[in-house]
C-alpha cells in the first residue's frame, strides 16, 4: 500500500461485493468516524461559534438529483454530506451542508476546504483498502500482534487513541487490511517498539512476514504450473483422440479391404466352377467356333456377375457405417441383403422424388440374379420381403428415402 488508488464509482462497487456483510458494516463504520474525526479537529481549532456533533453521509446521493436526497440542508438543499452543529449561544441544532456550512457557521472558506480534503484523504484511503483486498492483501497481523505483545501502552497511545484501537480489533476480525494512514503509523510504532528489543527478534518477524510473501509467490507459481499442466494434458487428450481416430479410420479401410478381398475370392471361386463347366461343354463340341461362342458368353457373364457385386458392395458401404451395420444387425457378407438393397434403390441409381420400388419387383430383382449368377442367397423368398421391410424402414429413417403422402419416394439423388 504505497500509492493513492483512485477507484471510479463502478470499480468501487465491484469490489465492495467482494467484502461480507459484516466486513462492510465494519468498514462503514470506521469511515464515519473518519469522517466525524476530520471535522470535529477542523472544528474545534476553528474558534466559531458553532460545536460541531456529528457528519451524516448519503451513500447513494446523486449530484443530477439533489432534491431526491435523504439528507437535507437546514435550507432544504439536498446534500451528500450533512453537518450537524449546536450553537454555543442559543444551543440550538442545525443541519448544513458545506456551502451552508460556510454561510449560516461562520466557518472560514480555508476550514472548510481543510475538511473537504479530510473527507477526499479518507475516501482515498478506504479505496486502497478496497483495491488492496482485491488484490489479496489482508490485516497485517504480524506487525499488530508484535505491538500488541511487546508495546507498553504509552507507546501506543502516542500514535493511536481508544478508538482507533477499537477499530483495528475490528479489522483483525474481519481480516481487512487497514487504512494507509493507519498502516504507516503502526509500521512506526513496530520500529519504536523494536528499537527496545534486540534486532535478532525483528528480524525474525520479518523473516516471517518475508516468508509468507513467498508462499503466497509460490501458490502462484504453484497454481500457474497447474494451469500449464492442465493445458499440456487436454492437448495430450485431444492428440490421443486424434490417434484412435487416425486408427479406427485406417480399421475401417482394413475392413473394407478385407470384404472386397471377399467377394473378389469368392467371384474367383465362381470362375473358376464354370470355367470348368465351359470347358466340359467344349469338349463336347468339335467345332472351334461353338467353342469360342462359349468363351465369349462365359466372359461377359463373369464380368457382369462382377459389375453388379461391386456395386451392390458399394452402395452398402456408402450408406451404412460400420456403427450403423452392428445397430442394426447388417450384415455386409450377406448376399440376399446387399442385393435387396441394391433392388430397393434401382441398382444404385435413384432420383429424388421418384416412387421407390415395390416389394415385389426388388425381392424379384433379386431372385433373377441370384439364378442368373448363382449368388450364394441364404434367405426364402419371405425372409427377402422382411429383409425388404426392414431396409425401407431403415432408409427412411436415414432421409434416404421419405414418405410422400401414400407413396414412398426417393429423398436423394444417387449416381
Amino acid at each position: 500500500m504505497k500509492k493513492a488508488i483512485h477507484l471510479t464509482s463502478k470499480e468501487r462497487q465491484i469490489y465492495l461485493a467482494l467484502l461480507s456483510p459484516e466486513q462492510r458494516k465494519t468498514l462503514n463504520e470506521y469511515r464515519k468516524y473518519k469522517y466525524n474525526s476530520e471535522v470535529l479537529t477542523e472544528f474545534s481549532q476553528s474558534g466559531g461559534d458553532w460545536k460541531f456533533l456529528e457528519m451524516q453521509i448519503n451513500y447513494n446521493y446523486d449530484p443530477s438529483h439533489p432534491q431526491d436526497s435523504t439528507l437535507k440542508c437546514s435550507c432544504g438543499k439536498g446534500v451528500k454530506y450533512l453537518y450537524y452543529c449546536q450553537s454555543n449561544i442559543t444551543s440550538e441544532v442545525l443541519g448544513f451542508g458545506s456551502e451552508h456550512l460556510k454561510q449560516e457557521a461562520g466557518i472560514s472558506n480555508a476550514v472548510v476546504r481543510e475538511i473537504l480534503n479530510g473527507q477526499h484523504r479518507i475516501d482515498r484511503g478506504l479505496d486502497e483498502i478496497l483495491y488492496w483486498y482485491a488484490r489479496g492483501y489482508t490485516f497485517p497481523k504480524l506487525m499488530y500482534e508484535f505491538v500488541q505483545e511487546f508495546a507498553y501502552d504509552c507507546e501506543v497511545d502516542e500514535y493511536f487513541k481508544a478508538k482507533d484501537l477499537k477499530f483495528l480489533a475490528a479489522f483483525e476480525e474481519q481480516n481487512l487490511p487497514i487504512y494507509n494512514r493507519d498502516y504507516k503509523k503502526l509500521e512506526k510504532l513496530v520500529q519504536d517498539v523494536n528499537s527496545r528489543k534486540s534486532s535478532e527478534e525483528y528480524e525474525r518477524k520479518l523473516e516471517e512476514e518475508e516468508k509468507l510473501r513467498k508462499e503466497r509467490e509460490e501458490k502462484e507459481r504453484q497454481e500457474r504450473k497447474k494451469r500449464e499442466q492442465e493445458e499440456a494434458e487436454r492437448r495430450a487428450e485431444e492428440e490421443r483422440k486424434a490417434r484412435i481416430e487416425k486408427a479406427k479410420k485406417e480399421a475401417e479401410i482394413k475392413r473394407l479391404k478385407e470384404k472386397f478381398k471377399y467377394y473378389l475370392d469368392e467371384q474367383a471361386n465362381w470362375e473358376e466352377k464354370h470355367q470348368t463347366k465351359l470347358e466340359e461343354k467344349a469338349n463336347q463340341i468339335d467345332s472351334s467356333k461353338r467353342k469360342q461362342t462359349l468363351r465369349k458368353d462365359f466372359s461377359g457373364l463373369a464380368n457382369k456377375r462382377k459389375e453388379v457385386t461391386r456395386r451392390a458392395r458399394l452402395l452398402f458401404d456408402k450408406l451404412f457405417d460400420e456403427e450403423t451395420s452392428e445397430m442394426y444387425a447388417l450384415d455386409p457378407d450377406n448376399y440376399g441383403l446387399i442385393l435387396v438393397l441394391y433392388g430397393i434403390l434401382g441398382q444404385g441409381k435413384t432420383k429424388a422424388n421418384e416412387s421407390v420400388n415395390i416389394a415385389n419387383v426388388a425381392v424379384g430383382f433379386v431372385t433373377r440374379l441370384a439364378k442368373k449368377f448363382e449368388y450364394p442367397v441364404e434367405q426364402t423368398d419371405q425372409e427377402l420381403y422382411q429383409l425388404y421391410d426392414k431396409l425401407v424402414g431403415i432408409l427412411l429413417s436415414k432421409g434416404v428415402l421419405r414418405r410422400q403422402g401414400n407413396r414412398v419416394v426417393y429423398g436423394v439423388n444417387i449416381r
